[in-house]
């Protein structure tokens, strides 16, 4: 963040979320349906990714209960934050 330009993505709200928002000058907001969500992670199984060390080859149960329940968690505490 101390760069003159820099985008970063995700919403890792446990990783200075607020201090990051109060950095950026705009803020794109990709507010997917949950089926599309889980059909995203569903289509990158058993697929290498340059991100990730291992490769996910089954449902990771606990990662789908957070995108299904996002828009009642995590949605509610961005857009509160940031006026969206």
């Amino acid at each position: 963040m101390q760069a003159d330009a820099w985008i970063m993505d995700g919403n890792y709200s446990d990783s200075l979320f607020n201090e990051r928002l109060n950095a950026c000058n705009t803020v794109f907001f990709l507010d997917y349906s949950v089926d599309t969500c889980l059909s995203g992670v569903r289509q990158r199984w058993g697929k290498k990714r340059p991100d990730m060390p291992w490769i996910e080859e089954q449902e990771d149960k606990e990662f789908m209960n957070y995108i299904r329940l996002f828009s009642k968690i995590q949605y509610p505490n961005i857009t509160v934050y940031n006026g969206l």
